[in-house]
C-alpha cells in the first residue's frame, strides 16, 4: 500500500512522551501513512521504543543520526527518507487527534490546495486542555496574500507539526540550505519558502493537535537574553536565505520577527556580551544586506519609558558588538540612496 501521507517525527531523548505520540499516529483513521522517526542521537531507549513501533507495524520506519544535530537536520533527514506526496510532522511529545491526518489530507485534495492546517490546543501531562493555540473562526479556503497573512500570524503559528504540506514545497525549502543551530524558529524559516511558493491554503476550525506544555520543551526552556540572541539571529538567516525575493518580502519577514522579538524584552544591551560574538555577525549580515529590517527591530524598543530610537539602538549594538557601525550605517545611507 503506497502512502498518502508521511509523517515525520524528530525524537532526541523522547523515551518518556514518545510512545503516546507514535500511538496516536498508529490510531490515525487514515490508514495510508508513512510514519518516519528520526532518532537524533539520542543517548535514552528512544530508538528501542521507535524499532519496536516498526517491529509492530511496518508503517513505521526508523532513520537514526549519529550525532545529534538539532531538530531542522532531523526533519530534514526525514523529509529526504518521504515517499508519499503529502508530509506532515508531529513532535515526539505531542499528540495528533485520530483524524487529524485525514482531515487535512481530505482538504487539500478537495480544495486543491498546497498547504492545509488545524487548530491545535496547549495540554498538560495529563492531557488537560490550557488553552488553544491555534484556532479558526470557520473552514476555509485562502488564495490572496498567502505570504503576508503568514508573517502576519493570521494562519497562527509558524510551526510545522499542525500543517500538511505538499511533498515538493518541502523538498525545496525543508531540505536545502541547512540552517546552523542553535536558533529559534527554524520552522518559521522554512515556511517562509512554504508560503511564498503555495497557492492555496486549507483552514479547518476543529482543534485536531494537541501540543504539550511542560518544563523540558525547548520552547518552554532557556531564559530572554539567550532566546533574544537565537531569535536575532534567525532574522538574519531568513534574510540571507530569502535575500533574493526582493524588499517587499523581505519587509514581511522584519514585521514578523518584529512581532516575536518584543516577547524577549532586553533592557540592559550590557547583559548580552556573553553573546556578543554571535550577535556581531548577525547585525554585520543585516547591515549589509537588509539594513532598513535593523531599523525596524530597533524602532520596537523602551529606553527608560522613552522610544528606543534607531541611533540609541545603533550606539548600542556598537558598544556591543565592536567595529559594526560605519558598515551598518553606509549600507543604510546606500539603501536610501536607492530609493
Amino acid at each position: 500500500m503506497k502512502p498518502e501521507v508521511s509523517i515525520i517525527v524528530p525524537a532526541f531523548n523522547a523515551s518518556e512522551l514518545l510512545p503516546k505520540a507514535l500511538k496516536s499516529l498508529a490510531d490515525q483513521t487514515l490508514q495510508e501513512l508513512e510514519v518516519i522517526i528520526v532518532d537524533d542521537g539520542s543517548t535514552d531507549d528512544t530508538v528501542r521504543l521507535a524499532e519496536d513501533f516498526a517491529a509492530r507495524d511496518d508503517r513505521f520506519k526508523v532513520v537514526r543520526m549519529e550525532e545529534n544535530g538539532g531538530g531542522f537536520k532531523a526533519r530534514s533527514n526525514g523529509i529526504k527518507h518521504a515517499i508519499a506526496p503529502w508530509i506532515g510532522f508531529l513532535d515526539a511529545d505531542d499528540f495528533a487527534h485520530r483524524t487529524m491526518f485525514e482531515r487535512l489530507h481530505a482538504r487539500c485534495k478537495k480544495d486543491q490546495s498546497d498547504i492545509a492546517i488545524c487548530g491545535t490546543r496547549m495540554v498538560d501531562r495529563s492531557g488537560r486542555m490550557l488553552g488553544v493555540k491555534v484556532g479558526f473562526r470557520r473552514d476555509r479556503v485562502v488564495t490572496d496574500e498567502l505570504f503576508e497573512k503568514f508573517c502576519k500570524r493570521d494562519f497562527g503559528s509558524a510551526f510545522l507539526w499542525n500543517k500538511l504540506y505538499r511533498t515538493d514545497l518541502l523538498h525545496r525549502f525543508g531540505t536545502a540550505n541547512p540552517i546552523s543551530t542553535p536558533v529559534i524558529g527554524q520552522d518559521t524559516i522554512v515556511n517562509f519558502g512554504c508560503f511564498l511558493e503555495a497557492r492555496r491554503v486549507s483552514l479547518i476550525s476543529d482543534v485536531l493537535h494537541d501540543y504539550l506544555i511542560h518544563p523540558k520543551s525547548i520552547t518552554q526552556s532557556g531564559n530572554d537574553r539567550l532566546s533574544f540572541c537565537r531569535l536575532f539571529r534567525a532574522f538574519a538567516i531568513a534574510v540571507d536565505l530569502y535575500q533574493n525575493r526582493g524588499e517587499e518580502k523581505l519587509h514581511w519577514i522584519a514585521h514578523l520577527y518584529r512581532m516575536q522579538l518584543a516577547f524577549y524584552p532586553v533592557d540592559d544591551i550590557s547583559s548580552l556580551q556573553d553573546h556578543a560574538d554571535e550577535l556581531g555577525e548577525a547585525v554585520e549580515l543585516l547591515a549589509r544586506e537588509y539594513p532598513i529590517g535593523l531599523a525596524m527591530l530597533a524602532s520596537t524598543g523602551s529606553n527608560q519609558g522613552a522610544p528606543y530610537r534607531f541611533r540609541k539602538a545603533a550606539e548600542d549594538w556598537v558598544k556591543l558588538t565592536g567595529q559594526t557601525t560605519d558598515l551598518f550605517f553606509k549600507a543604510l545611507m546606500r539603501t536610501f540612496h536607492r530609493q
